[in-house]
């Protein structure tokens, strides 16, 4: 009876043992996994980043950009000492890498921007779009072109521009896509729409007010006031476009100068000699559309050899430009199998322009139909 009862001690105390390895074991795994599971890609880093910021920025709101376009930026060291976020080394897997990073906040109307800014070195460093864009400049064939254009603000300056028919210049924000068409001197992007939003999208003329000049309704040429412009401010307004792009558009100035249809500078410095000051949407230009193509015959506003080598021209529907004809008050121009001169109380779409800001990160994308570049 006693060696029965010496075999129940033993048995319950290996029982016992057993039991408290498993604990350990289990402890252990839980340590394990917790510390692993608070180890972030570089990418959920940049995302921590910027929840950090809006949340540090929602009680400091008088901190917040005032002025259009306008930048401010926090340390991701401050958002970890006043408690938004731990220290970066806390989400890395690398302990060996030293990372430091910032949020840039950026103002656009009644919205902001907030991109991430991560260095780990060799490792990893964020990466903007128009970085990932002007490491692919050409010097010949179809892709993106180095020069010079006018702005009424800065003069000349040194932009990038997509030429020729198979470009890859195609971004998808929202599930939609569009088209770069260049990148300024400051490194924003100007996007054109590859599609017409039929939901929401303008169709219709240029302007079709009374024109005194021929006693008729067919338009004035004059952008500020005419009716595409209420239209496409309309289409601002709507929710057409995402909170999330809206904070990304860069305020321009839109060249609304008029131009004859034998002109032949297409560097911007005739229609930009009139400048529309902090427009959000606009249209397309006739030099840009004449830049687009890698034809050398392409010389005047209305060349057919335009159209040849021209991405541009992939688009279905006949578009307005924002051009007008300076030689008529109630002609301007829009694609239609190339840039024609036309009334403007004639009919065809709106197909939106905007810009973003340089801060756009890039995320992922080769600039394919297939594969278009993605921004966060």
């Amino acid at each position: 009876m006693k060696s029965l009862d010496e075999r129940a001690k033993k048995m319950l105390l290996i029982l016992g043992i057993m039991i408290g390895v498993i604990v350990i074991i289990i402890v252990i795994s839980l340590i394990i996994g917790t510390l692993k599971n608070s180890s972030l890609e570089y990418s959920e880093i940049e995302d921590k980043m910027v929840s950090a910021a809006k949340d540090y920025y929602s009680k400091r709101e008088d901190a917040l950009p005032l002025n259009e376009n306008e930048e401010v930026e926090v340390s991701a060291t401050l958002l970890a000492e006043e408690g938004y976020m731990k220290e970066l080394s806390k989400y890395q897997k690398d302990d060996s890498v030293a990372c430091e990073g910032k949020v840039i906040v950026s103002k656009s109307g009644i919205y902001y921007n907030y991109s991430p800014y991560l260095n780990c070195g060799d490792k990893y460093t964020t990466t903007y779009l128009y970085e990932e864009i002007i490491d692919k400049t050409v010097s010949k064939d179809d892709g993106l072109y180095k020069t010079e254009q006018y702005s009424k603000e800065k003069g000349k300056e040194t932009v990038y521009v997509y030429k020729g028919d198979y470009v890859d210049n195609f971004i998808k924000i929202d599930d939609n896509l569009w088209r770069i068409v260049k990148v300024d001197s400051n490194y924003n992007m100007m996007l054109i729409q590859d599609y017409f939003d039929r939901e929401n999208g303008y169709r219709g003329p240029w302007d079709d007010r009374y024109n005194s000049a021929n006693a008729s309704n067919t338009g004035i040429n004059d952008y500020y006031k005419s009716v595409i412009r209420k239209n496409i401010n309309d289409y601002y307004s709507s929710t057409a476009l995402s909170d999330n792009l809206k904070a990304k558009i860069v305020s321009k100035d839109l060249c609304a100068g008029t131009r004859g249809a034998n002109e032949t500078k297409k560097d911007g410095s005739i229609e930009c000699r009139e400048a529309l000051t902090g427009e959000y949407l606009g249209l397309l230009t006739a030099y840009d559309f004449m830049n687009a193509s890698l034809d050398t015959n392409c010389k005047k506003t209305t060349d057919m050899t335009c159209n040849n080598y021209n991405y541009l021209t992939d688009y279905q529907s006949a578009f307005w430009l924002i051009t007008a004809d300076s030689e008529s008050t109630f002609m301007g121009y829009k694609f239609s199998d190339g840039i024609t001169q036309t009334r403007l109380a004639t009919s065809a779409v709106a197909r939106i322009v905007l810009n973003i800001t340089k801060n756009s990160v890039y995320v992922s994308g080769n600039g394919t139909y297939n594969d278009p570049y993605i921004i966060k």
